[in-house]
């Protein structure tokens, strides 16, 4: 975030206590550190875009799903299980400041200052979307993190217009979605990643004066952001983050494995910082980010109800038959239910399958079942018309004839 007052207080108070032989206190560090992040920023705006060419290294598709790198061309991003821990690297040769993970192409996004880069997992090296602008004016901008989610990829900046945005893909034109709820001199984003399986936006906020202090964040599209958990104790500066589908936040610092640099792993379900991971870059930098690559899955069973069986009504072809809807178990959170033919529609006369089908939205894991639907014929009703007996037509012989001669009587 653009503090400029402090980090220059913090620079001047860095350098007396440089010259005075002392270590500048906490709040001081803190601020050259933004300082720092946000020089980095101006200068990716006000220099000419260097669009990286592809680096052709090879099949670069194994690792663990995830994917941490920093601002430097000359370190590799790095793929890690964090179940082992073990890190494979991943030579891009372009610098990462926010790095986000798109399912649906199999595609990681990275933010390298003003460009807007795309990795197809597994593909020799990047390809180079543009340069990132403004909608309103077509300014260059500098962002510093990356989030995809519902088909969208957010972005966030720490200089001018602060607050997320929302990147197109193709022409890397950037969209400002919302402002945060808080002033933002009392907010500084440097990691941001959507949690895989409800679309929420996370941040990481190094600013003291956020309510609740510095710490991991939520960030929602109409601006409003909340504090989830602080940071772990003595951390100042986190720049990359990561939501896996492990249910874990993965919080990416850029120092380095020597100045004993870490992945924090905060578990959102248990509320607890976990064992956390030692950064594999060699020398600390000034950004850092994150991603999980990876497809969100989850439990689906979807169970149809009971074979029904109606009659039609008398000498009818078909009938209107409902039925109960299936049944959705499972861990999926966004399921929708389509049955054919519906409860409802008219069923002809005999046996009709009913299939069911069951998707979640988030994940995109399905599941289908089946049912029998019979309708049995209905007759019309017999009308039977008693046989003549010979009395009766002997009365009715006498009847006429009784007519007969009444009328010859009269004429």
């Amino acid at each position: 975030m653009e503090h400029a007052v402090s980090a220059r207080a913090g620079a001047l108070l860095a350098l007396c206590c440089a010259l005075a032989g002392g270590t500048p206190p906490a709040g001081a560090q803190e601020s050259l550190e933004t300082q720092r992040e946000m020089d980095a920023a101006r200068a990716a705006e006000s220099q000419p875009a260097t669009h990286a060419a592809p680096v052709p290294v090879g099949e670069l598709g194994a690792g663990g799903p995830l994917f941490v790198g920093v601002d430097d061309v000359a370190i590799p991003a790095f793929r890690i299980d964090p179940t082992i821990p073990a890190s494979t690297p991943v030579p891009l040769g372009v610098q990462i400041w926010g790095a986000a993970y798109d399912p649906g192409s199999d595609t990681v996004y990275i933010i390298s200052g003003s460009v807007l880069n795309s990795w197809v997992v597994g593909a020799p090296g990047v390809t180079p979307i543009g340069t990132i602008t403004d909608a309103n004016g077509g300014a260059t901008l500098a962002m510093v993190s990356a989030a995809f989610t519902n088909g969208t990829l957010y972005s966030t900046r720490n200089i001018g217009t602060e607050g997320l945005y929302s990147i197109d893909t193709a022409t890397a034109v950037a969209t400002l979605v919302a402002v945060p709820s808080v002033p933002t001199g009392d907010i500084d984003t440097g990691g941001l990643a959507a949690d895989p399986f409800t679309g929420v936006l996370y941040a990481t906020n190094d600013d003291t004066s956020f309510p609740g202090g510095r710490g991991l964040i939520t960030f929602a599209l109409d601006g409003t952001v909340a504090l989830v958990a602080p940071y772990p104790a003595g951390e100042t500066d986190i720049d990359g983050l990561s939501i896996g589908t492990d249910g874990r936040a993965y919080l990416v610092e850029d120092d380095s494995i020597a100045a004993s640099g870490n992945i924090h792993v905060y578990n959102l379900t248990g509320g607890v910082y976990e064992t956390p991971i030692p950064t594999p870059w060699p020398t600390s930098e000034t950004f850092s980010a994150g991603a999980w690559i990876g497809v969100p899955t989850c439990e689906l069973v979807l169970t149809c109800p009971a074979d029904v069986v109606v009659s039609a009504p008398p000498g009818a072809p078909s009938t209107t038959v409902t039925y109960d809807p299936p049944v959705v178990e499972g861990t999926c959170t966004s399921v929708t239910t389509t049955c054919a033919p519906a409860s409802g529609d008219d069923f002809p006369v005999g046996d009709t399958t009913v299939t069911c089908d069951a998707l979640d939205d988030q994940t995109g894991t399905t599941a289908s079942c089946q049912f029998l639907v019979t309708v049995e014929p209905t007759a019309l009703p017999v009308v039977e018309i008693p046989a003549a007996s010979s009395l009766g037509l002997a009365a009715l012989a006498l009847l006429l004839l009784g007519f007969a001669a009444a009328f010859l009587r009269r004429g």
